[in-house]
């Protein structure tokens, strides 16, 4: 592809993905009421000279809305589409990022005990055991049907906001319906899912996670940064995701909440969700009378390990939770489209002390860009 057909592409998807962004903030504007002050000129100014050193245009929202969200002023707040079209794809090499998000990937650089139980993964269309053992694909139901109660089915690559995900539950007759009644069948399977994806065991969350919505799987989103400067990795944020009533994900996108977790696992005392409401308790608990989070500097070490083996991204989030026996398991590690303003309305700016490193990096350092679709 010939350099100027590239810089077309590169132009009209980076204004895409900015127009979409900016009408979403100028949403989350008017629900919180946010109104530009003569005050906020000089922050105004300051925020649009540090991110406009990246080559874009800073709309003030941003920094308005998390700045009244939060009650912490700071002009360190990145916009949306600025981390989308510029930081991400500085900081993460976006053509390789697909193959380590794979779900059916995890196996190759995560502990097997930390993962969730298999049952058949697809990977490329061919039906494999939790050992990635061919199987037949006629046969494959049955290790479903005879093992377990209930199952989970997700695309083994990009479930951003719980996309794909499903529960499907056993029947008295031995088949398996999900809550919109639909069987699991091979049929099924092939034509909402095709190939390349897993089912997996229901996880049974540990009672600590289960107090706040028993029907979701609720995380610990862990955000890392491995330094430009000196390759050390650095945990950003830490939030607990917890999903509406129902819902078997814990996603903000799809009406769940999220709240900041300090450095001992004490949780804040207020959850947000995706337009900035805030809630003092969540499914009937109070969140600043409740422990810390179990094994949380564990799963603060574990990301760490983690993230030092994906050479190829700088940002990672980590979805983590605690089985009913206690055990962590590592749900997903996001490495592509990372949502971010769920870190700044509960924590503040996303990098904090590593702004100015992170745009002096991204200001001069070549951007990766991928275009990735089926076709017939």
């Amino acid at each position: 592809m010939n350099s100027l057909l590239k810089k077309i592409l590169v132009v009209l998807y980076n204004y895409n993905k900015s127009s979409i962004f900016r009408r979403k903030i100028k949403h989350i504007a008017r629900h919180n009421q946010v109104r530009r002050q003569k005050s906020d000129k000089s922050d105004i100014k300051a925020h649009k000279t540090l991110w406009g050193a990246l080559k874009r245009s800073i709309s003030p929202l941003w920094l308005l809305v998390f700045q009244k969200i939060t009650g912490h002023k700071s002009i360190q707040y990145i916009p949306e589409d600025i981390y989308y079209t510029v930081v991400e794809p500085a900081l993460n090499n976006k053509q390789l990022s697909k193959a380590f998000a794979d779900k059916n990937f995890y196996h190759q650089y995560i502990d097997a005990d930390l993962l969730p139980d298999i049952i058949i993964r697809n990977i490329n269309g061919v039906f494999y055991d939790s050992d990635f053992n061919p199987v037949v694909p006629e046969t494959y139901m049955e290790a479903i049907v005879n093992q377990e109660k209930e199952v989970i089915i997700k695309p083994a690559i990009d479930t951003g906001g719980g996309k794909g995900v499903d529960l499907f539950t056993k029947e008295h007759e031995g088949t398996f319906k999900n809550k919109e009644g639909q069987l699991l069948t091979r049929d099924y399977i092939q034509k909402a899912y095709r190939s390349n994806f897993v089912i997996q065991k229901k996880i049974d969350q540990h009672p600590y996670f289960k107090q706040f919505n028993p029907t979701s799987v609720n995380t610990v989103r862990i955000f890392t940064y491995r330094s430009v400067n000196d390759e050390q990795v650095h945990v950003l944020h830490a939030l607990l995701r917890i999903g509406k009533p129902e819902s078997i994900t814990d996603n903000q996108a799809s009406g769940g909440v999220s709240v900041y977790i300090n450095g001992n696992g004490k949780l804040n005392n207020y959850a947000v969700n995706k337009m900035g409401d805030k809630f003092q308790e969540y499914g009937g608990v109070e969140l600043d009378a409740v422990e810390a989070v179990p094994r949380f500097s564990e799963l603060v070490n574990l990301a760490g390990q983690i993230a030092q083996k994906d050479y190829y991204s700088r940002l990672l989030g980590f979805d983590f939770t605690i089985d009913q026996s206690g055990q962590i398991k590592v749900i997903e590690v996001n490495n592509l489209n990372n949502e971010i303003n769920f870190y700044q309305m509960n924590h503040g700016p996303l990098f904090g002390e590593f702004t100015e490193e992170v745009i002096n990096y991204c200001r001069i350092s070549k951007k990766s860009f991928l275009i990735d679709f089926e076709y017939e």
